[in-house]
């Protein structure tokens, strides 16, 4: 089910094709949502399964792909990048707005 604007029957992104906004904000670093101890977490996890241990995630900001190429051979980058990928969207317990 599509969400409502509050108080009315009317889906909330009707209309919203049409709107013409001067700025939109994305930013998941502390300032829409805080997900630093999950993305902590999630790196501290990929680091152990790559077998980089003592690894500890202070890139926030940094690409993961530079991160992760750092890290790894060349070679390993794409699989490593998924891996950190896949671990990062299901490690969400702690995010809040």
């Amino acid at each position: 089910m599509e969400p409502t604007h509050p108080g009315t029957a009317q889906p909330a992104l009707a209309g919203l094709g049409e709107r013409v906004f001067d700025a939109v904000l994305f930013d998941m670093d502390g300032t829409l949502i805080d997900s630093t101890g999950a993305v902590e977490r999630s790196w501290a996890r990929w680091a152990q399964e790559q077998g980089l241990g003592g690894y500890r995630h202070t890139d926030h900001g940094k690409p993961a792909r530079s991160i992760v190429a750092g890290l790894v051979d060349a070679a390993r980058v794409e699989e490593s990048l998924n891996r950190v990928i896949e671990i990062e969207t299901q490690e969400t317990e702690g995010i809040r707005a």
